[in-house]
This record gives structure tokens, sequence and C-alpha cells, in this order.
């Protein structure tokens, strides 16, 4: 995904193409149409559209137009990852009009650009260059988040050493420091850095780093639990409990391989004032990690805490990965529905001969989500999109939809839906016309009374199955065996979840300490305990998706991690 998205900077160019450049009454009044209609396919992530309307404004030459429109086009080639087309808009906008009042974001850009080529000495090049004090915050969030993904240690030196007065560079690199890199031989550079830019000397303390692996951390559990009684026996917030229960057995786990995790808990519920308050408790500020809060309400609250006190929270239940774009210290235990697409789009491309494909998605937000991140990625790789529709089963069937289509001339279909009926006559129009090309959906089909696993033995139907949990491995046996023995009752998926969350970062914080932010983005993707996998390799959520296949009536992953 675009890391232009990613940071509190994401506005500006909307501020930008919304107010610049008024429209002039002009003997070439289309200009000002073409401005809004490239402003308008800008807004709607059309921009292949967006930069063949603007681009006759910049032919025009005209000072009233063409600035803004190579800004512009410049903003939809990087959103569209043309790079090298970007900079050279940006590169004639500088050349033909110095003097334009809003230079300062085309260079901003320029940076950004530069960033994601990781060419990292010309992106802090570029960021000495701009004196705009309205920038400063945002080219500081930029800077923080693009070397924080620096995994090379060689590399961050090289960087620090040739630009040894950039503070944000300085942080980053003691920040990686403390978080594994840190050797005896690094003492002298660190105690200069703490002592140049005045970090805090609690937390860079050379003396207290080396050989101090630990063992026991602490975790703070912030999750809406029911609060009284009545609450309890009503299941209110059944979901929180039994997470918090398979998080218990991972403690139990975690303590027989020597690490120890003390876990706080704290109700989190809707209520903002009530997040804030708990976040004020001095001790959370000393916690090793936090677990939580799950409401979209309270995101913009712990991201500036985590910030503010360099301190990871993993929201353990969001597939939303805006949640955490705009921080680097937030994390989704689960896969977003962006890389659940994505991951499928790969697949489908690598295993499919042929590489076009008909996307058919149910209208919700989450169907329509999948979908145009499936259609991007899809695309980007190579494949085409054949056709495109979205539909509300309540109106158009998928029988008349897929009746209308020549199924034979296709390499896949990817069709998003969970309603019954559209799972039972995409079957019924498959074997009507014996097709056998590949579907890819989603697993609630399987739980469709009417279709037998015959049905589905016999066509090349796949599943996104990101919670799929063979019981037939001793890891899911095992945890179901003690999970019933403690609470009397059998897992739900939540138990899995809140057991293999905790058991993966409990071993991670063993591994890389509190500030595991860099460490992590090499890790995985690795088998779970119970779930088929997890890794973070340079993300946020996790980035590994399993897709299964029924064969002699038996699920399969068709994408394992260890082949």
């Amino acid at each position: 995904m675009n890391k232009l998205c990613r940071y509190t900077f994401q506005a500006f160019w909307l501020l930008l193409f919304t107010s610049l450049l008024p429209v002039q009454a002009q003997t070439a009044a289309d200009l000002g149409t073409k401005y809004e209609n490239a402003k308008q396919l800008l807004t709607a992530n059309k921009y292949q559209l967006a930069m063949k309307e603007l681009q006759p404004l910049i032919t025009a030459n005209q000072p009233a137009y063409s600035p803004g429109a190579m800004y512009l086009y410049a903003v939809a080639a990087v959103k569209a990852k043309q790079y090298p087309e970007a900079s050279q808009k940006l590169n004639l906008l500088k050349n033909a009009y110095s003097s334009w009042p809003n230079l300062a974001e085309a260079i901003f850009l320029e940076a950004n650009i530069a960033f994601e080529q990781k060419d990292y000495e010309r992106a802090l090049s570029i960021l000495e260059s701009i004196k705009e004090k309205s920038l400063t915050t945002d080219a500081t969030a930029m800077e923080y988040n693009y070397l924080n993904q620096i995994s090379d240690k060689t590399m961050l030196q090289n960087l620090l050493n040739k630009y040894n007065d950039d503070k944000v560079l300085a942080q980053v690199y003691a920040n990686k420091l403390i978080a594994g890199w840190y050797t005896a031989a690094d003492k002298e550079t660190l105690e200069n850095l703490v002592k140049k830019f005045k970090l805090d000397k609690s937390k860079f303390d050379p003396n207290s780093l080396v050989g101090a692996k630990k063992n026991n951390f602490n975790v703070a559990v912030l999750l809406p639990f029911p609060q009284t009684e009545a609450e309890a026996k009503a299941r209110r917030n059944q979901f929180v409990t039994d997470f918090y229960a398979g998080m218990l057995l991972a403690q139990d786990s975690l303590a027989i391989q020597q690490i120890q995790l003390n876990l706080f808990t704290y109700d989190a519920p809707a209520d903002t004032n009530k997040i804030k308050a708990t976040l004020q408790m001095p001790e959370l500020a000393s916690m090793d990690l936090i677990v939580g809060p799950v409401y979209k309400s309270a995101n913009k609250i712990i991201s500036q805490f985590t910030r503010q006190h360099n301190l990871n929270s993993i929201n353990p239940l969001s597939e939303d990965l805006s949640l955490v774009k705009t921080s680097p210290n937030l994390y989704l235990f689960e896969s977003s529905v962006t890389t659940r697409a994505r991951q499928s789009a790969a697949f489908a491309y690598q295993n499919f001969p042929v590489k076009n494909t008909i996307i058919l998605a149910e209208t919700t937000k989450e169907d329509t989500s999948f979908a145009n991140a499936y259609k991007r990625e899809f695309e980007r790789l190579g494949g085409k999109i054949t056709l495109y529709k979205r539909f509300n089963p309540k109106i158009t069937s998928a029988a008349t939809l897929l009746s209308a289509i020549d199924l034979t001339t296709i390499g896949h279909l990817l069709l998003l839906s969970n309603t019954p009926s559209v799972a039972i006559s995409t079957l019924s129009q498959l074997a009507l016309t014996d097709a056998t090309i590949p579907v890819i959906t989603y697993p609630s089909w399987l739980n469709v009374n009417q279709i037998s696993l015959n049905q589905f033995d016999n066509r090349n139907i796949y599943f996104i199955y990101p919670k799929f949990i063979d019981n037939t491995l001793p890891g899911p046996q095992q945890f179901r065996r003690k999970y019933a023995a403690r609470f009397n009752v059998p897992p739900s998926i939540y138990a899995y979840s809140g057991f293999e969350m905790l058991y993966y970062f409990g071993q991670i914080l063993q591994k890389y300490g509190r500030q595991f932010n860099s460490g992590l983005q090499n890790e995985g993707p690795v088998s779970g305990v119970v779930f088929q996998g997890i890794g973070y390799a340079g993300a946020q959520d996790n980035q590994y998706v399993p897709l299964l296949k029924m064969e002699n009536l038996q699920l399969n992953v068709v994408n394992p991690i260890f082949r």
C-alpha cells in the first residue's frame, strides 16, 4: 500500500487540490472543468484517469492552472506507484514555476517518493531543504516512520554518520539499539546520542543494556470487561471473557518456557473519557505491552499514548488497517481486509495459469473494500479484470449474474458474499455449465447446509480462511483439552485468538524486548500453535492469510507456510 497515506500529512494534497486555483473565467473554460474533474477522480482513487485529465492543464502552460496540475499529477502518480513519472512532474514544476507559493508541499512529496524508493540519503537531504514550519510535524512523522522500517544496522549507522545533526534519525537509531541491536561496541555512540540530543538517560543507559535480556514482562490488558455479576451472567461481552481466558492459558504455557507475563486488566469501554483516565494511571507508561483497546473511538488516544512513551499496543480483534497506518507503535493481531485481499490476489496470479478474472462483490463496505484491494493488487501484478460488478443479493441473484458470463473464458472468479443463497446458486450454476474455473470466496459457504462437501470437492472452490483450525494437529487438540479442563466449556474462536495472540507476542517480547518494532519486521511467517500462521514482515498486521480447498472431503491449506 502506498505509504503516502500513512501519515498525518495525508491531508496536504487533499486540502491543496480542494482549495488551490479557483476557476477563472477564461476563453479556455474547459481547463477549469478538467481541473475539477481531476479532483473528483483523485478522491475516487482513479489515479490513471486523473492523470489523463490533468495532462492538458500541464501542457496549457497557464500559471493559473499548470503548477497545481503538475502537483496533483505527481500525487496521482505516487498513489499509483509510478514514482519516476511523479518525479518528472515535480522537477518540471520546480523548473517552470519556482515561485509557486505551494512549492514546499511539492518538495515534501519529493521526499516521500525518495523514501518509497528507499533512497534514504536523498530523502533526508530533501527534508533538510524544507524550511516551511507548517510542515515540520508531518516531516518528522514521515521520517520516523520510514527510518523505523530499516532493519540493516550498518545502513542506519551510515546515515547517522552523514546526517549527524538529525534528531529523528538519532532517536530511531537509539531506539533500535535498546530494542536489540546494542552491543558493548555501541556504548560510546549511545552515550553521545543521549548527550547531544538530550534523550532520556534512564531509558538509554548503556550499562543497563549489556546482557540484560528480560524474561519478566508487564502487560496491560484494556478490554471492555463485564463490570457486574449481572453483566457476567447475561454473558455481556462474552467475547472478551473468552479472549482473556485464552490469554491466561498462554500465560501458563509461556511460564513453562521461563517467560513470565504479568497481566494487569483495565476496563476499556467505548467511552473515550474512561480510556483517557486509565492511561493517566502512572503504571501504564511503564508497561512492556498494551493489549487493546478494541473500539475504534479510542484509536487516536492510544496512538498518542504509545508514541509518547515509545510503547507498543496490539488491537486484538480489528481487521481495519486504517487504525494502525499513522502510528508505528500500533499493531493488529488479525490480518486486515486489505492484506487478505492482497495475499489472495497474489496467490491467484501465481497459481492460476490464465491471468484474468471476474470480480463479483456484494455492496457491503467490507466486500467493496476487499474487492477494490484485490483489483489493485491483481492489476499491479499484471493481471486483467474483465468484469467488476457489485450487487445486492436481494435485488440481483448470483445465478442471474453468472448466467450472463462465459465462465470458460476467465482464469478465475472472485465472489465476495456471505449470503447462503448466493453460495447455493453459484454451485448450481457451476454444475449446470460443468465449469471448472477456480472460485475464491469466504469460508461461510462451508456452513450452508444445502451444500454437501462433495459439491465443494467436485469444484475448484478456494476459501479465504484466516481463522482455520486444524483439529487433527496436536496444538489445537492440547489447547482444547486444557481449556475445557480449566473452564469446563469448549473454547470459542475468541479463546483461541486470545491464546495465540499472547503466546506469539510473549515470545516476541522475550526475543526483542518492549520496543520490538524493528525485530518484528523480520519475523515470519511462522506456524501458530492453533492457527495456521502469523508474521509481520514489514507490516503492522498479520501478513499470512491461509487459503483452503476441499480435497477428498477434507479441507487442505493450499499455501502452507512450510511446503
